[in-house]
């Protein structure tokens, strides 16, 4: 039997769109495979139920990277097998929601 177009649920929940936003200690001097590695292990351990539909990349010197750190939703430290010393903390990152009209435009 068919449904009538009024008998179907609407929602009119805004929808939203998750963003996650890193930022990174520039005066660190980390290679570009380093931060890409960085960077995708500080956005794992948000630990978000599917992935972000975007992920931005910042730079920020010493001093601007720690103000954004103390406000982050994670931030990520190294064990110092490479380049950079352990506990290091190279990557924060912060969950934002997105309108998705906005994002869309």
């Amino acid at each position: 039997m068919p449904i009538h177009e009024d008998e179907v649920p609407q929602h009119n929940k805004p929808v939203s769109l998750v963003k996650v936003v890193c930022h990174y200690n520039r005066n660190l001097k980390m290679s570009p495979e380093k931060l890409a590695a960085q960077v995708s292990h500080a956005v794992m351990h948000l630990n978000l139920p599917t992935p972000p539909e975007a992920v931005a990349v910042l730079q920020a010197r010493a001093g601007k990277f720690n103000e954004y750190c103390k406000s982050a939703d994670y931030v990520h430290h190294d064990r110092g097998y490479t380049e950079l010393a352990p506990n290091t903390p190279t990557v924060c990152a912060k969950i934002t929601h997105v309108p998705h009209d906005h994002y869309m435009k």
